[in-house]
């Protein structure tokens, strides 16, 4: 399982850019490791296609995934990460659209 870049939600969170909309060009160039909603994971593997990861390495040779088309989860999708494996692209909730995340430091409160 390969290492992912991550942010402590203690001191940081994502900011959705509302204005920010991704077309799917845009997913495509910059898009590498994808997260649905029901927590399944997939990797860009080019031509369109994303091949499925599975938790353990033994699941994943046992059970021979097959490349999907990038269309087909994409209406699913609430990640979407570079191959520096940072938080690009995202929505909150299904049924939005794609948006430009950015990592932001919390506000600290002054006692």
């Amino acid at each position: 399982m390969m290492k992912l870049a991550g942010f402590n939600p203690k001191t940081h969170m994502p900011i959705y850019d509302k204005h920010r909309i991704v077309s799917e060009n845009e997913i495509l160039r910059h898009g590498w490791y994808f997260k649905t909603f029901n927590d399944e994971e997939y990797v860009y593997i080019g031509n369109d296609l994303v091949l499925k990861i599975y938790k353990s390495p033994a699941k994943q040779i046992k059970e021979h995934p097959v490349p999907k088309p990038l269309a087909e989860i994409l209406s699913y999708v609430k990640q979407i990460r570079n191959r520096d494996t940072q938080l690009i692209y995202g929505r909150k909730y299904p049924g939005q659209q794609l948006r430009k995340i950015s990592i932001q430091k919390k506000n600290r409160k002054s006692s």
